[in-house]
């Protein structure tokens, strides 16, 4: 509730496009319109999971331009620079967003899914088969309907547990196209084996 004055001028000029609203924890969109990306870099204080139904998307992540075509899954952590390009006219696909609040409050941390973090930094765009697809839908599908069923308490748990259970299918789901590759040795470790 807002009681002075002061705090209701600052609240009336909160702007009201779509693209600079907050997501308070989490949100299932479909048109590209109303994401958080703009047409330059920015960086977004939230966790994007998108995939890629038909059409194309350009996006660009770290300065590194990405093209995210059907059956392709894409992610972008936290405070990393994002850029959206274009979008094609055909484009479906869906992005399931979480604001670092989020993130923090429902205790979802890297530790158990670091080789999903470490990945989507390396890797942020990967082909997935159609079955993989099918189950990332099967997920969006149900936090989005979820998200608006807030008339029981436990929404927020039920919710927070489905996204624990994204995280580990998503890990499942990239394990597959991880790229070992041999980390190149220090000088001092080349030196001194």
């Amino acid at each position: 509730m807002i009681e002075t004055e002061s705090e209701l001028e600052v609240a009336s000029t909160v702007p009201t496009n779509h693209k600079e609203q907050v997501f308070i924890d989490f949100e299932v969109i479909e048109k590209t319109e109303a994401l958080p990306l703009y047409k330059y870099p920015s960086r977004p204080d939230c966790m994007i999971f998108a995939y890629c139904e038909k059409g194309t998307l350009d996006i660009s992540i770290n300065l590194n331009r990405y093209t995210v075509a059907e059956n392709h899954f894409f992610g972008s952590c936290p405070n990393q620079t994002v850029q959206l390009h274009q979008v094609s006219p055909d484009f479906k696909g869906y992005f399931l967003i979480m604001s670092r609040v989020y993130l923090e409050e429902t205790r979802i941390d890297f530790k158990n899914g670091m080789s999903v973090y470490l990945h989507l930094r390396e890797f942020p765009t990967t082909e997935l088969s159609a079955e993989a697809i099918t189950i990332l839908k099967h997920y969006f599908s149900i936090l989005a309907s979820k998200k608006y069923h807030k008339e029981s308490d436990l929404y927020k748990m039920a919710c927070a547990h489905l996204m624990h259970s994204l995280f580990f299918e998503i890990n499942v789901l990239l394990k597959g196209h991880r790229i070992t590759t041999k980390l190149k040795k220090t000088r001092k470790e080349e030196l001194f084996e």
